[in-house]
This record gives C-alpha cells, structure tokens and sequence, in this order.
C-alpha cells in the first residue's frame, strides 16, 4: 500500500474548501425564493459538494493520469483559481445532468428530488461522461485550459 503525502492530500482539501465557499456563494446568490431551474439548482448545490469534488478529482485525472508530487506542489500554489474554474467546469456538467433528470422525471409523471438525485448509481458516470462530452467538443488544451491546469 502507497501511503500518501501531504502534497497529495493537499489539493483536494484546498479545492473542496473552495467548493464549499462556491456552493455557499450560489445558494446565497439565488436565494430562498429562487423558482424553476434556479430552485432546482439551488437544491441540488446542497448536496453536491462530494459528487463536485469527485469530478474535479476526474478532471484533474483525466488532464495528468500519473501526476507527479512535482506538478501537485504547483497546482497547490495556484489552488484558488483552480479550484473556482474547476467548480465552474463540474458544476456546469453536473447542472446539465440534474436539469436532464429533472426534464425526464416530469415527463414520467414523476416527482422530481435533487437530493435523492445523488443516491442513483448512474449520477458520477453520467457527470463524468458529460465532462468527456465536454472535452472533446472544446478540446483537451482549451478544456484544462479553462479549468486552470495549464498556464496561458
């Protein structure tokens, strides 16, 4: 077993507290009496903070698959904006899978949770295949690009 080090634990916890300060941020923003698609995002920012982070662990994957501690210490020191592009980038993919269920919930008659949204088993896969979706139609520089990972 591989222990890991503190550059390596490092970045998701300075991304997550990011996450976190972005989340607060956008409910705060919408507000209670936020309605339509701006409620349901609002709901499910609530209960997104894992799945956020997870897909920015994908991302970050995705972008260097065997990052070097070496390349984490200076993403670490460019972690802010990272982190505020990453959330920017997931959360744009993960708003395009609520709403998507959301729209085929009512279709079926269905109601429509964003909380229990997260307890399917579908929910990562389809985000981080969205996230494929996304790198390909932008390209794989100008994705990480915009995520921040790669210096202009």
């Amino acid at each position: 077993m591989t222990r890991a080090v503190a550059d390596e634990l490092l970045l998701p916890h300075l991304i997550s507290e990011r996450f976190t300060k972005e989340i607060e941020s956008e409910v705060e923003r919408l507000g209670p009496l936020a309605t339509d698609d701006n409620a349901v995002v609002r709901d499910y920012l609530m209960h997104a903070d894992t799945t956020l982070v997870a897909l920015a662990g994908h991302v970050i994957k995705r972008w260097q698959p065997d990052i070097s501690r070496e390349a984490l210490c200076k993403l670490v020191g460019r972690s802010a904006s990272i982190a505020a592009n990453l959330f920017e980038r997931c959360n744009s993919a993960l708003k395009y899978e609520v709403l998507r269920a959301r729209t085929e919930a009512v279709e079926a008659g269905q109601l429509f949770n964003p909380r229990n949204f997260f307890l399917r088993n579908v929910v990562l896969q389809n985000t981080k295949n969205k996230i494929e979706s996304d790198i390909e139609l932008l390209r794989e520089a100008e994705y990480f690009r915009r995520c921040g990972l790669t210096e202009d």
